[in-house]
């Protein structure tokens, strides 16, 4: 089991690849491996050397610029929060969306001044194409939705994934470190049914990673089980599982000459217009090895 000193300068690098110096409390829950307290890491930091302390803020010698860097993503994060929270409340009309999720920097408020806002979306059961057309039609309607093409991203709107409430955990080749880091800084705006908790218990496998993450609940909308609907949409099934295979295939062959990277599974759509995991393991081995540590 590696030692407290070298979980947090593991943990410290790896923040470092996206410019984010940690609080202690940040470091404690993304701490890597090991679990501790965070008086232990308090005490830790005051011997470490290869880490300096700014504002209440920890990073690696020579990174300072990154604390001031954090501030004003911080406040260029916070207009975008409030789009993702507009545009949540618009996509909650929709029967089938079961839970509405921001991922990526803008979760952790890390977002930088031209970065789009990435959503997941989980949908209720055997309804994921149909729910992605209507979100799809719904955000390209007011003109927020940033399509594959586009390089002026700037509080577009990047609908990046799509779950189905059956599908909710992570495949088992994509369990790793960077997938552990993006289910636990998810930021739920919009919960029906308590999907919200049956997906982070679902992907419980992170803390393997980060044994120290609690899976933060912000100002979470609930809404509780409607049981008059859900008997209402029961009636018409065959009508919605017609619907669902249309736009299904619809769906398909209007995507099969921009396919590029996406993954389309059963019951998990995803769209990366640039998928960093490549770049991010790699440069972080690098790193490390740099600094004398090996590879987990």
């Amino acid at each position: 089991m590696i030692k407290i000193n070298e979980a947090i300068l593991r943990t410290l690098i790896y923040a470092d690849l996206f410019d984010y110096p940690l609080t202690v409390e940040e470091t404690w829950r993304f701490l890597l491996i090991k679990k501790s307290s965070k008086e232990e890491i308090k005490k830790a930091y005051r011997d470490l050397k290869p880490t300096k302390e700014y504002d209440g803020f920890y990073f690696l010698k020579g990174r300072e610029k990154i604390v001031g860097l954090r501030k004003k993503r911080q406040k260029w994060s916070q207009k975008k929060l409030k789009i993702a929270e507009k545009t949540a409340k618009s996509l909650k009309l929709i029967p089938w969306v079961k839970m509405i999720g921001i991922t990526g920097g803008l979760a952790i408020l890390n977002s930088d001044k031209n970065d789009d806002i990435d959503l997941l979306i989980v949908s209720a059961k055997k309804r994921l194409w149909l729910t992605r057309f209507l979100v799809t039609f719904l955000v390209s309607l007011v003109g927020k939705r940033r399509q594959p093409e586009e390089t002026q991203v700037k509080d577009k709107i990047c609908l990046n994934m799509f779950l189905d409430e059956e599908h909710l955990r992570v495949p088992k080749k994509e369990q790793d470190l960077f997938s552990a880091h993006e289910i636990c800084q998810i930021r739920p705006l919009y919960d029906k049914d308590k999907t919200s908790a049956r997906f982070f218990r679902e992907n419980q496998w992170a803390k393997k990673y980060l044994p120290n993450a609690s899976f933060t609940i912000h100002n979470i909308e609930h809404e509780a089980l409607n049981i008059n609907r859900k008997r209402k949409f029961k009636m018409a099934d065959f009508v919605f599982n017609l619907v669902e295979t249309l736009l299904k295939l619809f769906q398909l062959w209007f995507m099969r000459k921009r396919r590029t990277t996406e993954v389309i599974t059963e019951g998990i759509l995803r769209f990366h217009p640039q998928d960093s995991r490549d770049w991010i393991f790699k440069e972080y081995a690098a790193r490390l090895q740099k600094r004398g540590l090996d590879k987990f």
